[in-house]
C-alpha cells in the first residue's frame, strides 16, 4: 500500500514528468500548494489512460461472439472522475490542506483481469470461459517485443486500425482511440494499491466505492454518444444478417510538410476513405473521405470531409477536402498522387498539392509522404467491406 509518505518508484518519462512538477511546487516557499495524486481516473468525459481499455472488448467483439474473461492479476487503485473533483473541493475549503499531499483513491483495489471482466460485462457482452490475467506471461514475453520501437509501432498502428474498422462497422466516432504505452506495462509488475486515509480525514468520500460500480454509468455515457459500441438486439441482427457488400474502405495516415511564406510546418493527415462500389479498384470511381488535419502552430487534429477520385486507367489519386483551423478559418487542399510518374511502390508514398483559403487565396504548396513498408500492413488491416445494413422494423 502505498502513502504519500513513501518513496516514490518513477518508472517512465511520464511519471518522472509528474513527479519534477511536485517538486517545483515543494520548494515554493511564496505559494500556498496542495499536491493530489489519483489512482487511475475513469467516467464519463474521460478520454485518456483507463478510458481506452475499453475500445478492446469492441474490437475483439469483431472476432468472436464470446469475449473471454479474466481474473487475478496485480491489483490497482481507480478512481471516478466525479470523486478526483469532488477531491479537488475538499482541499480548497480546508486550510489545513495547504502544503500537503493526498492520494485519491476508492473503496476497491481491482487486479486487473477484474477490470477487463467488468467493462465486459458493463458493455452488454458475453463472457466465455474464464483465465488468469497473464501478468507473468505479459512481462516475460511481451515487454521485451514492444521495446523495440518497430514491433511497438506496428502494434500499435494495426490495433488503431482495428478500431477504426469496429467504429466503421457500428457507424459510431469519437476521441478514444485503444493505446499500447510502454510505461504502462510496469503497471503490471506489481500491486500499486493508494492509501487515501489522510484525505478521507478532511470529510472527503469516494461517492463510486469502486470500479464496478462505476463503469456501468461510464459506459452508458460512451454508448449514448457515439463512442463505443452499443450491443442491443438490433445491432447484433445487423452485423449477424448483412449479407453482400455495398463498397469498399480503408485508412490513409501521411505526414510531411506545409511550406508557407513564413517557413515550412509539419503537417499530418489521418483519412478515413470509403467508395460507394468495389468497382473503384477497377475504374474511374469517386469516393468520400474525412478523418483529422494537423498543422504545426495552426490546426490540431481539426476535422477535415471531402472527396477522393481514382482513376486507374492514367494512375491518378485525387483528393479534396476542406477543413477549419484552430482559429475557425476555413481552408481547402487540392491535390494528389501520379501512379504513373515513378515506380509504383514509391508513387504510392508521395502526395502533393495546393492549400487555399476560404477566399480561394493561395495559402501554400504540401507534401506529404506515405512510409509504404510501414504502414502496408496496417493499411490492409484497414481494407474492408461496406454492408448493407438491415433496417429496424
Amino acid at each position: 500500500v502505498i502513502g504519500e509518505g513513501g518513496e516514490l518508484v518513477e518508472g517512465s518519462d511520464y511519471e518522472r514528468s509528474k513527479r519534477a512538477a511536485e517538486k517545483i511546487f515543494e520548494q515554493s516557499t511564496q505559494t500556498c500548494w496542495t499536491i493530489l495524486r489519483p489512482g487511475q481516473v475513469y467516467g464519463p468525459g474521460c478520454q485518456t489512460m483507463g478510458a481506452n481499455f475499453v475500445t478492446l472488448p469492441a474490437i475483439v467483439r469483431q472476432f468472436t461472439s464470446y469475449l473471454p474473461g479474466f481474473s487475478g492479476g496485480p491489483r490497482a487503485s481507480w478512481v471516478h472522475v466525479e470523486d478526483v473533483a469532488q477531491a479537488v473541493v475538499a482541499v480548497l475549503v480546508h486550510g489545513e490542506a495547504c502544503g500537503q499531499v493526498y492520494n485519491v483513491a476508492d473503496d476497491t483495489p481491482l487486479g486487473y483481469g477484474e477490470v477487463i471482466t467488468a467493462m465486459i460485462e458493463a458493455m452488454g457482452l458475453e463472457v466465455g470461459a474464464m483465465f488468469p490475467f497473464p501478468a507473468v506471461m505479459t512481462r516475460g514475453l511481451l515487454t521485451p517485443l514492444i521495446d523495440h520501437d518497430v514491433v511497438f509501432d506496428a502494434a500499435r498502428a494495426i490495433l488503431r486500425q482495428l478500431w477504426k474498422r469496429t467504429q466503421s462497422a457500428h457507424r459510431i466516432r469519437g476521441p478514444l482511440q485503444p493505446r499500447i504505452d510502454r510505461h504502462a506495462l510496469s503497471y503490471t509488475s506489481g500491486d500499486r494499491i493508494l492509501d487515501a486515509s489522510a484525505l478521507r480525514a478532511l470529510g472527503w468520500s469516494p461517492r463510486w466505492g469502486g470500479l464496478r460500480e462505476g463503469i456501468v454509468e461510464t459506459v452508458r455515457w460512451y454508448q449514448a454518444r457515439g463512442w463505443i459500441p452499443s450491443y442491443d438486439t438490433q445491432s447484433g441482427l445487423e452485423l449477424e444478417v448483412a449479407e453482400h457488400t455495398k463498397g469498399l474502405g480503408l485508412n490513409e495516415e501521411l505526414e510531411g510538410v506545409l511550406h508557407l511564406e513564413d517557413g515550412p510546418r509539419a503537417m499530418t493527415l489521418d483519412l478515413d476513405i470509403s467508395f460507394a462500389s468495389w468497382r473503384a479498384l477497377t475504374a474511374r470511381q469517386k469516393g468520400h473521405l474525412d478523418g483529422s488535419i494537423s498543422i504545426e502552430g495552426m490546426a490540431r487534429r481539426r476535422p477535415v470531409q471531402g472527396t477522393i477520385e481514382v482513376n486507374i486507367a492514367t494512375g491518378d489519386v485525387l483528393y479534396e477536402f476542406g477543413f477549419k483551423d484552430d482559429r475557425g478559418r476555413g481552408y481547402r487542399f487540392e491535390g494528389g498522387k501520379s501512379l504513373s510518374r515513378r515506380g509504383l511502390v514509391h508513387a504510392m508514398g508521395q502526395f502533393e498539392g495546393a492549400m487555399v483559403s476560404s477566399s480561394g487565396a493561395h495559402v501554400g504548396e504540401v507534401r506529404l509522404s506515405f512510409d509504404v513498408w510501414k504502414r502496408l500492413v496496417p493499411t490492409l488491416v484497414s481494407l474492408r467491406f461496406l454492408l448493407d445494413r438491415v433496417e429496424a422494423a
